[in-house]
């Protein structure tokens, strides 16, 4: 008996009898009355065909439930209801969609094969095990969006599920990003079948790529994780021939085979003010910290890696930001030390054709198998090839080729068959066959205005064994000085700092400050690629700042403002305006002479009204022609004149105030000063604001970025004129 009972113990133990009997997997059976998914009968515990089952029960957090499979219900389902299920599958070939309207909790996995699922992100959803959705180019389709992905409406991504869902919306759609998104979970994502994740499975591959538009907003994708050895198109995009622009991703890790980037496996787009700081590795080839593989219609800019880079083959092409180039680098770098075979550098591993401008690296270089092998490894470039030009960059790491390998390696770049110009590196280079300063090996390779530091790089030829024209060495004190570098231009985009190599600076903001006040720093400033700078604004004695401008726009009165992650040229301008006008105005009501031009009685009546225009006491009309001194209004209203703009005091703008009041949709304030009856001669921020409100009304500008918004000009002065008129 005694084993009995110990065998029934372990058949419970191993099976989990006890612990799973109530779990069950309910089919999606219905749909024939509606498709709620709160309605038992279009559920059933036997597979089969569309049918209102008799089943009264409804999955509960420990079952599953499956839509489509082989000849069972393709219908839809609507998730009425919050709906907690241990695993959801939607299973090939499903060609229904279930369309979520309440929060979904899934437990274990969300397996989806085909078929479409629209998910709220205005409702939960969350998965704490594995989430899969169709591949790129496959039938069916997940969404996570707000918007209509079209270029007037974008499809707004709200967090990782929205963000994998991307994968079925590959062609031509707008993506923006809501906020920042936290990726952990893909470290559970896509089983391997040997007790690991593959991860996040990338946007877009060779076959359909993606040619949308994203814009990252400026945000991160924080901890993503992809794990795909032997893949080729590898990082959060596969394949992109369109635009990327302005996200960062932070933390994670990424692993892949062939055409592996941090950011973009294959580019033949855009790049544009995007970063990584996470490690990329390799078991093949075509690694770059940001891109993998940029060809010939991919552009990169004002971009950054700063993870390192490492692969574990005897393959090629291994960069810091790139592993081979074909297009264009501007304004970008890569600061995590490069591990690769064949064709390494701090920056590209291989220049093929394009450009690299305006761009530094600053990582260490080493060779991966100090066994056997050869290649070139360069600071900056391991190989510029014959139609390769690189401008006006620089490399600061050490290089090292390793024991028993032969190959060249410099501290600039390991070979060059193209242009080289305007650069330097500082680095030390090692190895053991064509070594050089800056260059290893020279192929018919070209060179102007370039150097290298003597004192650090230990090493007193610049390109080989030898010196070339174009290449100079010099020392460590001399590379600091700016009349060193002959033909550089040092308004843009080299600056000089003090006591400092050169540093790349391409972008300029210009100051301009009115009369009776300044802005600090003064003249000109130059910033890096996503530099930042903080001017101060500051009136003369007696005096306040009137508006700022930036870029032409007004910012308002602000005693300062901040530039941030700069990417191209900015102005600012400060105006100012001077003491307050002491003069006595009219109080509301009341009938004060005030100095206007000369008009004729038929000019005031067509801008104010009869009514408006009347002696003090008699109400008879004035004469044809009235003297400034002797006009008078009702009410103290003057006709206006002039412009008026933030800061100023005066008459006039009392009257502007009062015919502001008159609507009260542009009123000045509801009550105490500015409010009806309690009208003032300042031009405020109130003021202005209930300018801007008049004139978005009336028309007279259509944005906020239309010159005069907020100022009372010509036209503006107009409408109030007539509104007056009529008003009285």
């Amino acid at each position: 008996m005694r084993r009995i009972i110990s065998l029934i113990f372990f058949i419970v133990l191993a099976f989990g009898f006890a612990a799973d009997a109530s779990a069950a997997t309910y089919y999606w059976v219905g749909g024939t009355t509606n498709s709620n998914t709160s309605t038992a009968a279009n559920w059933s515990t036997t597979a089969g065909a569309c049918a209102d089952s008799a089943n009264t029960n409804l999955p509960t957090a420990s079952d599953d439930i499956r839509f489509g499979g082989v000849g069972n219900c393709q219908n839809g389902a609507t998730i009425d209801s919050a709906l907690s299920v241990n695993n959801l599958y939607l299973a090939a070939p499903y060609s229904g969609t279930v369309t979520q309207s309440e929060s979904v909790t899934i437990a274990a996995n969300y397996t989806h094969a085909s078929g479409t699922f629209i998910s709220n992100p205005a409702k939960t959803f969350s998965v704490g095990g594995s989430f899969s959705v169709p591949s790129a180019g496959a039938s069916g389709s997940f969404s996570r969006f707000t918007g209509a992905g079209t270029s007037d409406s974008h499809y707004i991504i709200y967090d990782v599920y929205g963000l994998q869902g991307m994968q079925g919306f590959l062609t031509g759609k707008y993506f923006d990003l809501a906020n920042n998104i936290e990726a952990t979970s893909t470290a559970l994502w896509n089983s391997n079948g040997s007790g690991g994740y593959y991860g996040f499975s990338p946007i877009g591959n060779d076959v359909s790529q993606f040619s949308g538009v994203f814009d990252g907003k400026n945000y991160t994708i924080s901890n993503l994780y992809i794990n795909r050895p032997g893949a080729s198109y590898v990082g959060l995009f596969g394949y992109s021939t369109n635009s990327i622009r302005n996200v960062g991703l932070v933390g994670g890790s990424l692993f892949g085979g062939y055409r592996v980037g941090g950011l973009v496996g294959y580019n033949n787009g855009v790049v544009g003010n995007s970063y990584v700081t996470y490690n990329v590795s390799s078991d093949q080839g075509i690694l770059g910290g940001l891109v993998g593989y940029n060809y010939t219609a991919g552009v990169i800019s004002d971009s950054y890696a700063t993870g390192n880079v490492t692969h574990d083959s005897f393959q090629f092409f291994f960069g810091g930001l790139v592993g081979g180039n074909w297009g264009t680098i501007i304004n970008s770098y890569a600061t995590g030390n490069v591990n690769g075979f064949e064709y390494v550098g701090g920056l590209v591993g291989s220049s093929l054709t394009g450009s690299v401008t305006n761009s530094y690296a600053t990582g260490n270089v080493t060779h991966t198998n100090s066994q056997w092998g050869s290649g070139n490894f360069g600071g900056l470039v391991g190989y510029n090839q014959s139609a390769s030009t690189i401008s006006n960059s620089y490399a600061t790491g050490n290089v090292f080729q390793g024991n028993n390998i032969i190959g060249n390696v410099g501290g600039f770049a390991g070979r060059n068959d193209g242009v080289i110009r305007y650069s330097y590196s500082t680095g030390v280079p090692n190895g053991n066959s064509n070594v050089g300063g800056f260059v290893g090996l020279n192929s018919a390779g070209t060179y102007t205005a370039n150097y290298w530091d003597t004192t650090t790089s230990t090493k007193n030829t610049g390109v080989g064994g030898s010196n070339v024209a174009g290449v100079t060495g010099t020392t460590t004190a001399l590379m600091k000085t700016e009349g060193t570098f002959s033909g550089w231009n040092f308004t843009t985009p080299w600056v000089m700092p003090a006591d400092s190599y050169p540093i790349l600076a391409p972008y300029t903001i210009t100051v301009a400050a009115g009369a009776h006040g300044a802005i600090s720093p003064s003249g000109a400033t130059r910033l890096a690629s996503r530099g930042s700078q903080t001017y101060t604004i500051t009136p003369a004695a007696g005096y306040s700042v009137n508006d700022v401008l930036v870029n032409g726009i007004s910012v308002g009165v602000v005693p300062s403002y901040s530039f941030s992650n700069v990417l191209a040229n900015h102005s600012i301008t400060a105006t100012f305006s001077g003491p307050p006008d002491p003069s006595p105005l009219p109080e509301p009501g009341s009938q004060t002479a005030v100095s206007v031009p000369v008009l004729s009685y038929d000019e005031l009546v067509r801008i104010f009204g009869d009514r408006a225009v009347r002696t003090s006491e008699n109400s008879s009309p004035v004469p044809a022609t009235v003297a400034p001194e002797s006009f008078v209004v009702q009410s103290g209203i003057v006709p206006l004149t002039g412009t008026h703009t933030f800061g100023q005091r005066s008459s006039a703008i009392l009257s502007i105030q009062r015919i502001l009041n008159s609507d009260p949709s542009t009123r000045i304030a509801e009550s105490g000063a500015g409010s009806p009856g309690k009208e003032t001669d300042m031009f405020g921020l109130a003021t202005r604001a209930a300018v801007r409100k008049f004139q978005i009304k009336h028309g007279i500008v259509a944005s906020p970025k239309d010159q005069g918004y907020g100022v009372v000009g010509p036209k503006t002065r107009s409408k109030l004129n007539q509104l007056a008129g009529k008003s009285q």
